[in-house]
């Protein structure tokens, strides 16, 4: 009997981004990040891996690793009303119970903790820990980074995304003498609650911090994966994607920056 075919990454991201509907809806401009992550992990570790991803939002990337035969679990805080940080706690998740209803429903385990501040011993410890897109929410990266170490086995393995700091639109808006930074009326109104980008960092600053916070580097990358080109029409949209574009031909301007670095 022929062996069935296993389903493909983007499969799974599909089905998966389906089941967690309304609440994947806000993060369908990052499938092509999503795709790029689960490869990285694929390609690293095997099935049965134990795997946390740290600012898991909806519980996307947990759940793709499931289903991708990895023991995969998620941790959350900033979407919760709740937790007073409105601008992550969109109005679709006003329904957090209806969310965690789903996670239960789809035997997906999300841990509800701050990683700066929570105790996180009782989750025990990971082969592999995934953080896309939160450093640059963080006051404090050295922390983050030191408690992820704790909660990785020896020789375990981080991959960690943050967009760039130094993309080439964000050139061109500083020749302009326009700001790269967050908008400015939220970063004075919330003042210490700001939950924006406090910093984005370049590829170098990225590698930089891993280093010096107990990691070896495995593979390091700037990639683009937030925008792409779809069709020859005028556009301002289509004006930052022909500049995304440009990009690949110039090294380090490309929108994310991607590590994987393995503990010491």
């Amino acid at each position: 009997m022929q062996k069935m075919k296993s389903p493909s990454i983007k499969a799974v991201l599909d089905q998966s981004f389906n089941d967690l509907a309304p609440f994947s809806f806000r993060y369908t401009h990052e499938k092509r990040r999503y795709i790029h992550t689960l490869k990285i992990i694929r390609n690293l570790v095997s099935d049965g891996t134990k795997i946390l991803d740290i600012g898991t939002g909806a519980g996307i990337t947990p759940l793709c690793l499931k289903r991708m035969g990895f023991d995969a679990e998620g941790l959350e805080y900033f979407i919760f009303p709740k937790n007073k940080t409105s601008r992550f706690a969109t109005r679709v998740f006003e329904k957090s119970k209806e969310l965690k209803k789903r996670w239960q429903e789809l035997g997906l385990v999300v841990h509800e903790k701050n990683v700066l501040t929570d105790n996180l011993t009782p989750l025990g410890s990971f082969d592999v820990i995934v953080s896309e897109a939160l450093i640059e929410h963080l006051k404090n990266p050295k922390l983050f980074l030191k408690r992820t170490v704790g909660l990785l086995k020896e020789g375990g393995l981080l991959v960690i995304a943050t967009p760039n700091q130094v993309t080439l639109m964000n050139r061109i808006r500083l020749i302009f003498g326009k700001s790269i930074y967050w908008p400015i009326n939220e970063f004075f109104s919330d003042g210490e609650d700001f939950i924006g980008h406090w910093r984005e960092y370049t590829q170098s600053e990225l590698e930089y911090m891993v280093k010096e916070s107990g990691f070896e580097i495995i593979q390091s990358d700037n990639i683009n994966l937030l925008r792409h080109f779809r069709k020859i029409e005028f556009s301002l949209k289509n004006l930052r994607a022909l500049i995304y574009l440009i990009s690949n031909l110039i090294p380090g301007t490309r929108d994310m920056n991607y590590i994987t670095a393995r503990k010491k």
